[in-house]
């Protein structure tokens, strides 16, 4: 299998299950604090025992611009955990999901202005038709009054995106570090950060939100990042771009069918056009150059 399939599948996957992330937080009935700590916790937890199974944790493997640079993007995914987690709040999930989803666009202009990776017009073209997607999706069942919340709740998943990006970047620049490792290094960081917090981030004593945190951590944390990262160092921004659009198709059935929100025909009218651009950039793409 080649890396560019290799990619394509680790980010689908990795999409899939982003894209319930918000129906977890809310079974779990905790903070946007608290969550982030226990994904730090756990997701740093499962990633040591890899890392120290494949022996990526020798000292070679490590450079003090490595660190530093994994150090920044876990910074930059603390604050894009915080504010995602704030918007599903104040928002509703698949909304704040959807707005999220600016993040490709953001990644792609800053891997072509940063890096000068070329963008392919063909990639420009499946992506303008998946933000207009977005657009009718996040838009079309809004009712005319709009309450500050929920103003808040798009500002957040805005920043959200914006955070995302820059944790993305640094894993781009991180090529030659195993994806494992530097998600490893990201978690640790915020596991101490939030560290003094844990007085107050226990989970209730029911068995949803146990298992919401639990899965939260290990699932969505520890494996689904060594896919993302993977996903990152093999794909072109273009083409990861137009994959991340499988996310909020999967918020939006995931908070329909569980929480049984309903959405207009004109929303799921704007998924099809985002599953479209998704198709458009990986089964009738031309061959990468």
């Amino acid at each position: 299998m080649d890396l560019q399939t290799q990619g394509k599948m680790e980010m689908t996957v990795a999409m899939a299950l982003s894209g319930t992330i918000g129906i977890f937080a809310y079974f779990s009935g905790l903070s946007e604090f608290a969550i982030v700590l226990w994904r730090c916790i756990m997701g740093s937890t499962v990633l040591l025992l890899v890392c120290w199974r494949r022996g990526y944790l020798s000292s070679h493997s490590l450079s003090r611009r490595s660190i530093i640079l994994a150090l920044f993007g876990g910074a930059a995914l603390l604050a894009n955990w915080l504010f995602l987690f704030a918007a599903y709040r104040r928002a509703s999930i698949s909304i704040s999901g959807l707005v999220y989803n600016l993040q490709p666009f953001i990644l792609a202009s800053l891997s072509a202005w940063i890096l000068h990776e070329r963008i392919r017009r063909d990639h420009i073209v499946w992506a303008c038709v998946g933000l207009a997607g977005l657009a009718i999706v996040a838009f079309a069942g809004l009712d005319e009054g709009v309450d500050n919340e929920f103003l808040i709740g798009l500002g957040c998943a805005v920043c959200a995106a914006f955070f995302y990006a820059l944790a993305a970047l640094s894993a781009k620049l991180l090529r030659g570090m195993p994806p494992h490792l530097v998600a490893l290094i990201q978690f640790a960081a915020g596991s101490i950060v939030l560290l003094p917090l844990i007085g107050s981030s226990l989970p209730p004593g029911n068995l949803a939100s146990i298992t919401s945190i639990a899965t939260l951590g290990i699932v969505h944390t520890g494996f689904m990042y060594i896919l993302l990262y993977g996903a990152f160092q093999k794909l072109n921004p273009g083409t990861a771009a137009a994959l991340a659009f499988i996310n909020p198709v999967v918020t939006i059935l995931s908070e329909a069918l569980i929480l049984h929100r309903s959405f207009t025909t004109l929303q799921y009218f704007g998924g099809g056009i985002i599953l479209l651009a998704v198709l458009g950039t990986t089964a009738f793409r031309r061959q990468d150059e």
